[in-house]
């Protein structure tokens, strides 16, 4: 695994707070891949919709505390005012990087409730 923090965006660094203060305390604190409620997932979709991001393929991630986003240039433009290339982060050669592929994945790590 290859890890680096990122700046938030000013731009949407309130959106994204929210997102953590929504999710704070869902199903009671049973946000988890293996017990996750369709609504939750679905809300979770439309809160990253309304500021330009998305989850598609990477919403499996989702448990209290950790929200994804899929790992795209454009997401991560949004999202870090320090945004790395994302060519520069690895060494690609050899594996096919798809649109829709759980690797890379940018995670909002947040309080978790439990």
């Amino acid at each position: 695994m290859v890890a680096t923090i990122l700046t938030p965006n000013v731009t949407i660094k309130d959106e994204l707070d929210q997102i953590g203060k929504q999710f704070y305390f869902a199903q009671h604190g049973n946000l988890e891949p293996g017990n996750m409620l369709a609504s939750s997932i679905s809300a979770y979709s439309t809160a990253l919709s309304a500021i330009g991001l998305d989850c598609e393929c990477t919403w499996r991630r989702l448990s209290e505390g950790l929200y994804p986003i899929d790992c795209t240039q454009e997401n991560l433009n949004k999202v870090a005012s320090d945004a790395p290339s994302l060519d520069m982060l690895a060494d690609w050669r050899g594996f096919t990087r798809a649109r829709y592929s759980t690797d890379p994945i940018i995670l909002l790590l947040a309080s978790n409730s439990d």
